[in-house]
């Protein structure tokens, strides 16, 4: 059977206003425009990184918080890509990493167990070893369920279904490889479920609306930093205080155990 996997349209994917004032926030300098501090992160991965890394450099700065935050992240690649590309090994091995962010693409890791095995394993692997090089920390990115699943590789599928096999997969690796998670899966799940008033999503039911994207950063925050920094944490433009205080919540707990 061929797997498919989408690549995100041209251009924006969100086209709100919203968006556009949280990325203009966001990227109102290069990622890597900090110097090295204590804490100096790289994101690889694709489109559902990109904005979360923007968002997660602009609220370390905001904590007084920020070293060298870069990331690496093309439409669609699979982080196979990424380790046969060489880029991303080339840009651990620059050194001074504290933590890496590993995201895989978006459908690949709800494939069957097999799949995944062939793919993503190795591929975790792989990286784990650059980064043990580089004396960085390895986090793997766990990522949420589309709207209405996979249905392109799974007929009938759903929402919950594809939420499970994400959850199954991240959970093997985490046990089997020893790697720390960042569960933005299980905080958007929380969210999705208590909350649906709150849209997580842009309009393609994949990607990350802005408020998707700051529940993903403040994840990666609550990891790094710890818990118990995340309170401290500023909302995001356009937000609610009450809204941005809801994903921060979700954040925190997701790291429960």
């Amino acid at each position: 059977m061929e797997w498919k996997h989408h690549l995100p349209p041209a251009g924006g994917r969100i086209g709100r206003r919203q968006a556009l004032a949280l990325l203009a926030t966001a990227a109102s300098a290069p990622l890597g425009a900090a110097t090295f501090g204590d804490t100096n992160v790289l994101f690889i991965g694709n489109s559902y990184s990109t904005q979360m890394a923007a968002i997660f450099r602009t609220l370390s700065r905001a904590a007084r918080k920020a070293g060298r935050i870069e990331a690496l992240t093309p439409g669609g690649l699979q982080l196979k890509a990424h380790l046969a590309n060489g880029e991303a090994a080339r840009m651990i091995a620059r050194g001074a990493w504290t933590h890496v962010v590993l995201q895989e693409q978006s459908q690949t890791a709800s494939f069957p167990e097999d799949q995944v095995r062939a793919t993503t394993d190795p591929a975790v692997e792989g990286f784990r070893k650059l980064c043990a090089t580089a004396k960085a920390r390895p986090l793997l990115f766990w990522h949420w369920a589309k709207t209405g699943g996979d249905k392109d590789n799974f007929p009938g599928d759903t929402y919950e279904a594809q939420r499970d096999r994400l959850g199954a997969t991240f959970a093997r690796l985490a046990r089997e490889q020893g790697i720390t998670l960042v569960p933005a899966g299980k905080a958007w799940d929380q969210v999705h479920r208590d909350h649906p008033d709150l849209d997580l999503y842009g309009p393609d039911g994949s990607h990350p609306s802005p408020a998707g994207s700051y529940l993903a950063a403040c994840v990666c925050f609550a990891v790094i930093h710890g818990p118990e920094s995340v309170a401290r944490l500023s909302a995001f433009p356009g937000a609610r205080d009450a809204d941005a205080k809801i994903l921060r919540d979700a954040a925190t707990k997701a790291l429960a155990p």
